[in-house]
């Protein structure tokens, strides 16, 4: 279970996890996942991706996503990191990512992976 603008059970800080999700997929995907870490403690970000999600599939599965879901994701965190309520109780020493299917090539891409989109096609083809 979740709420929205609940309070912090104490002043922390939490570390932080930071998660993606598959192709075609949404911020709630893996709602036991961020249950199961916030109950431990840790403060749970899922973003919805812009055009690889269950309402706007317009660019799943293409090649654009690779850079965008990334940049997303540093988006996301950038505003966690500058929201009023919520920077002062991140631990910024114990900030994670993790990610599901597209969401762990994101969560690759983000800790540097250089995706080879010429290697990735002749592989697929």
């Amino acid at each position: 279970t979740a709420a929205r603008d609940a309070d912090f059970a104490d002043d922390g800080p939490y570390p932080l996890v930071m998660f993606s999700h598959g192709s075609e997929g949404h911020r709630f995907n893996q709602f036991w996942l961020a249950e199961y870490l916030a109950r431990r403690g840790y403060i749970v970000a899922a973003p919805q991706h812009h055009g690889d999600n269950y309402l706007d599939p317009s660019d799943a599965r293409q090649l654009t996503i690779i850079e965008r879901r990334p940049r997303e994701m540093r988006l996301a965190l950038d505003l966690l990191l500058g929201h009023d309520g919520i920077a002062t109780h991140i631990d910024t020493d114990r900030i994670y990512a993790l990610g599901h299917s597209a969401g762990g090539a994101t969560v690759l891409k983000m800790a540097g992976w250089r995706f080879d989109a010429a290697a990735w096609q002749s592989y697929c083809a």
